[in-house]
């Protein structure tokens, strides 16, 4: 056992950047040597927090370099473990820093011992070493039980077959399970005068029936498809300059909650007195409201854009007979937190609207935000001011109608009780003068 990794890779010819130095290495390798040919083979070695097993052949090339060819197996992984062998031990501000003019160099102050240690990003801020690609080449082909961006977001049984040359490592497939569906992509890194260039694809199909391997399909329940590009000096600087463009496509989908329908039911119940018509009880019934009922996309296709380090679907609307619901969503590439807001519009009765044009009420708002992983779970923000105050100006209109339809009312009963009393005046003045010319004929 090693505590640093890179020694044992190192006494079989093995260079990889600092980025993965302090990793700890344990088990036993069997080597073989055959002339300039080595292999080494082990049944299962320790390295970090993986259990690794395989074998890596290493042959001589022309001009000194070396050839790889290796086929690993390993129970778990992280993206961050698999990126350290490329990484510096520097972070992009120390390398900004190198080239800048010694006058303009800021400097450090020093760490204090008690000085708060905090999370490691999910993409590493160390600057990319792709010295080694320099004397090798070769081919690598990696199975992973679960390898994992952070708790909750994983690729389950990811394989991935990549091809090493002295410009780029080609990353010719990566695909495993992912929110249950299957996930492919394909991308390369390759050295640029400014950092790394990376260009890729990446696609996740669900389905409702189970797929075959390597079946291209797409799914018929979710298909969420995107290109992308990027260059900068580390990982999380990667992420943040990324660019692209894609598609989710969603295959009859129904959603829970957020239905217009029940919005428009608490507005019912305000308008004609029957439930509470604002303050913290409008608000605590509107929320009970909004986890009951469903909204019925359909069959629709959402443009996907990434820009600003996040990936950004387009607005959708989805107009209903109970109202309108309408949703953006973003997610932030360097710490996959998502903010998804939805602005949802109950559409009164006709007996309750005074016109047409006024049947939707304005939008109640609702704010997910938090971890993409823990997206399910995440408790909304819930904004209802602006029905709130609307239902007030509309219980106002209603009670000043109902007041003059009462007046009105009133008016024709008057109306026609002295219209009544008009004609039995009259009724009795004819037979007055009746009975009077009967008595002067007698």
């Amino acid at each position: 056992a090693v505590p640093d990794a890179r020694i044992a890779l190192a006494l079989a010819g093995i260079s990889v950047g600092e980025g993965a130095s302090g990793v700890p290495f344990a088990g036993t390798i069997g080597i073989t040597r055959d002339g300039e040919a080595l292999r080494l083979e082990s049944e299962a070695v320790s390295l970090g927090d993986s259990t690794l097993s395989g074998h890596v052949a290493i042959s001589a090339g022309d001009g000194g370099r070396r050839t790889i060819d290796a086929t690993l197996s390993a129970d778990k992984a992280s993206f961050a473990a698999l990126l350290a062998p490329l990484l510096g031990a520097g972070d992009t501000s120390d390398v900004l820093a190198a080239v800048a003019s010694p006058q303009h160099q800021p400097v450090s102050p020093p760490r204090s011992a008690t000085e708060p240690t905090t999370a490691l990003p999910l993409w590493p801020e160390h600057s990319f070493d792709l010295g080694l690609l320099g004397g090798v080449d070769g081919k690598i082909a990696l199975t992973i039980g679960a390898l994992t961006l952070e708790p909750g977001l994983t690729l389950g049984n990811a394989r991935l077959a990549a091809e090493l040359s002295p410009q780029s490592i080609k990353v010719a497939s990566l695909e495993g399970d992912a929110v249950g569906g299957r996930l492919t992509s394909q991308f390369d890194l390759t050295k640029a005068p400014a950092g790394i260039g990376l260009e890729g694809k990446l696609r996740i199909d669900v389905s409702s029936k189970a797929v075959a391997p390597g079946d291209a399909q797409p799914g018929d329940t979710a298909a969420f498809d995107v290109r992308f590009s990027s260059r900068a000096l580390s990982p999380a600087a990667i992420m943040a300059a990324m660019t692209g463009s894609g598609q989710l496509t969603v295959g009859d989908a129904t959603l829970n909650g957020n239905s217009p329908a029940a919005v428009s039911a608490v507005a019912r119940a305000a308008l004609t007195g029957q439930g509470p018509s604002g303050g913290t009880q409008l608000a605590e019934a509107i929320g009970a409201a909004l986890k009951q009922g469903e909204v019925k996309l359909g069959k629709i296709s959402i443009p996907v854009e990434i820009s600003d380090g996040a990936l950004k679907l387009k607005k959708v609307q989805i107009d209903m007979t109970e109202g309108r619901s309408t949703f953006v969503t973003v997610v932030e590439l360097a710490t996959m937190k998502i903010d998804s807001e939805w602005q949802i519009e109950p559409k009164l009765d006709k007996g309750l609207s005074a016109s047409p044009a006024r049947a939707l009420l304005p939008p109640v708002t609702v704010v997910y935000t938090g971890k993409l992983s823990e997206f399910a779970s995440l408790a909304p923000q819930v904004s209802a001011g602006a029905l709130e105050r609307e239902l007030v100006v509309r219980k106002l209109e209603l009670d000043v109608g109902e007041l003059e339809r009462l007046r009105k009312l009133d008016e024709t009963r008057a109306r026609e009780e002295a219209e009544r009393r008009k004609a039995d005046d009259e009724r009795a003045h004819l037979d007055a003068e009746r009975r009077k010319a009967a008595e002067e004929d007698q």
